[in-house]
């Protein structure tokens, strides 16, 4: 499955609402989300498998605030996701974090699968003046409200065309509250899940207000991840399928194999403080035996001196591990991390979201 979230959004005309800082570029594998209190709200990251039972799930999020005071030590690559679209109600200067939260399901043998999940941008902003644009647009229908929020869909369903591919279905809402913009995207192929956007903007305005089951209560490796990079401007992982990680390692020759057998979850966090940016990789595997097999801790720390010298803007590499979770820290100079060439792989295109 291809698709991505600004397919969706351009068959429906919902782009216009979300053209602030590129809002709509994010494919739906990278979604963005977070745990932290955020515009008054206690957690917006519900648990997916209340929405539907998924085995991959998808979590994070981004301090937008933060990295938009050290845009000027980023790439120039990366500088133009702060753009603000000229008809935009929202500015970047406006927005204070983005979360999210999403999950996966994918049959091989039927070649059918889905995606869905959930972003929230709040901020300094009001609902009027987004309300007033919204009605401007002809594609976008408002369908209704719900506590507190605007909610508006795409006019039209979507059924192949407009992008995506044949035999997928996807659906977009988005619910526009005071500091708060809330987005729900379904797609689906060959398969479905019985939900739509609309389920997704709902669920993810409860979490909000702490009526929804949150994914850092009932997942114990999603826990592990989000503690790991506490702190972090910005926070991406993932909880995977365990038959799919099987699957991967059927497929793969390479000695790197050994690297994923008997993990359950991985994600990042880094830090950007002006011309120097810290990273940290996390891997969370079924118990700490198996970490350990992994051997990953003991290659990086031998590799690590010959790593510094040999790539441009790193200063240090190091790896530890703390029960089942391996970590893997870098520091080094903030442009050479986020280049498209960098060791990063050009991570500062996520600013758009």
């Amino acid at each position: 499955m291809t698709t991505n979230r600004r397919d969706v959004l351009k068959s429906g005309g919902l782009a216009a609402l979300l053209g602030v800082t590129g809002l709509a570029g994010c494919s739906g594998g990278g979604l963005l989300g977070g745990g932290n209190t955020n515009n008054g709200k206690t957690n917006w990251q519900y648990d997916p498998s209340s929405l539907v039972e998924a085995e991959n799930k998808m979590f994070g999020s981004l301090d937008y605030a933060q990295i938009y005071e050290n845009r000027d030590s980023l790439p120039e690559s990366s500088r133009e996701s702060f753009e603000t679209d000229s008809d935009s109600p929202v500015s970047a200067e406006d927005i204070g974090q983005m979360t999210g939260v999403g999950a996966g399901r994918y049959t091989p043998a039927e070649q059918s699968g889905a995606v869905f999940g959930s972003v929230a941008v709040t901020g300094e902003f009001g609902k009027d003046a987004i309300v007033s644009s919204m009605g401007s647009e002809s594609d976008a229908e408002q369908v209704g409200e719900y506590e507190g929020y605007a909610l508006y869909e795409n006019a039209e369903s979507v059924t192949g065309g407009a992008g995506l591919d044949p035999g997928t279905q996807a659906s977009a809402t988005v619910g526009v509250g005071d500091g708060a913009i809330v987005m729900g995207v379904v797609s689906q192929q060959q398969t479905d899940v019985g939900i739509t956007g609309e389920d997704a903007v709902r669920k993810m305005i409860d979490a909000s207000n702490g009526n929804a089951p949150l994914l850092r209560d009932n997942s114990e490796y999603a826990s592990q991840i989000s503690s790991a990079v506490e702190g972090k401007s910005m926070r991406v992982g993932g909880e995977v399928d365990p038959d799919l990680v099987a699957t991967m390692q059927q497929a793969t020759t390479t000695t790197s194999a050994q690297f994923f057998q008997g993990i359950r979850a991985a994600g990042f966090g880094a830090t950007i403080d002006g011309g120097t940016t810290t990273f940290t990789f996390t891997g969370v595997y079924k118990d700490g035996e198996t970490a350990k097999n992994t051997g990953i801790v003991g290659l990086v720390n031998a590799s690590s001196e010959r790593a510094v010298q040999e790539t441009e803007g790193i200063d240090s590499l190091t790896a530890s591990r703390n029960g089942g979770a391996v970590s893997i820290e870098m520091k080094g100079q903030t442009k050479a991390i986020f280049a498209e060439d960098g060791p990063a792989g050009g991570a500062g295109s996520t600013f758009s979201l």
